[in-house]
């Protein structure tokens, strides 16, 4: 992302800025307010980030059983283990 602006757009900004700034009133109470939705926000970021993580590590175990043990390998491509599931559970 890139951002052009000249320096009268750069202050003029900087004013607006100011001036929306200085009309804040309450804001530890706004901050109050907004404090379970952050942690819930931070808590679903991690759960996500956990989820990412089993099924990469499930993919891999996948991708490495395969080739390590070709009699697995074997069957799997010949059509006898043609309903393999993947069941991922994540408690967060």
């Amino acid at each position: 992302m890139s951002i052009s602006l000249t320096p009268e757009q750069i202050s003029n900004l900087a004013r607006q800025i100011n001036e929306a700034i200085s009309g804040l009133t309450n804001i530890e109470a706004i901050l109050e307010a907004t404090r379970a939705d952050l942690e819930r926000a931070r808590n679903l970021e991690q759960r996500a980030n956990t989820a990412k993580s089993v099924v990469m590590l499930s993919f891999l175990s996948g991708f490495l059983h395969l080739y390590l043990f070709p009699e697995f390998r074997m069957q799997h491509y010949n059509g006898k283990n043609q309903s393999t599931r993947y069941n991922i559970c994540v408690h967060g």
